[in-house]
């Protein structure tokens, strides 16, 4: 197996063109899709950090986990954490239409996600990203991980 830091590190590669994507979303006006990359950037991010203590998830619900191996070891954890949740929440929502209840309208993630909602989408992606990104290196380079 490859090591944890390859994985870790493979996760923030990924992330960091995911954040790059939401910024070059939001500032074309495609909200729905910086949205949905916001929420991949923190996504990678969270599951680096679970790489580093040997948990592989191929879940996307991971916050809950996330909070009980790292509440007490990253700066503003509960800012982080609550961007974390906010974005988990939206999952396939920014992606696909959702059309399972005839008695609302269809939602069309390209109509409906507007410009404030995508800022603070991703305002709340970079600062997860940031912030574990941080983390991450710093504790490879102490190795304290």
């Amino acid at each position: 197996m490859h090591s944890l830091k390859s994985i870790a590190r493979a996760y923030l590669i990924e992330g960091d063109v995911d954040i790059k994507m939401a910024r070059l979303a939001f500032i074309n006006s495609f909200y729905s899709r910086s949205v949905f990359f916001s929420q991949q950037a923190s996504e990678k991010a969270v599951k680096a950090c679970l790489v580093m203590k040997e948990v592989f998830s191929s879940d996307h619900n991971i916050t809950a986990l996330f909070r009980a191996l790292y509440e007490s070891r990253i700066r503003d954890f509960e800012q982080v954490q609550a961007a974390a949740v906010r974005l988990e929440r939206y999952g396939a929502k920014a992606r696909f239409p959702l059309y399972q209840r005839p008695d609302l309208p269809i939602w069309v993630p390209s109509h409906s996600i507007k410009e404030a909602e995508a800022g603070e989408c991703l305002e709340g992606g970079e600062l997860v990203y940031n912030r574990l990104r941080e983390y991450l290196e710093e504790a490879f380079r102490a190795d304290t991980l």
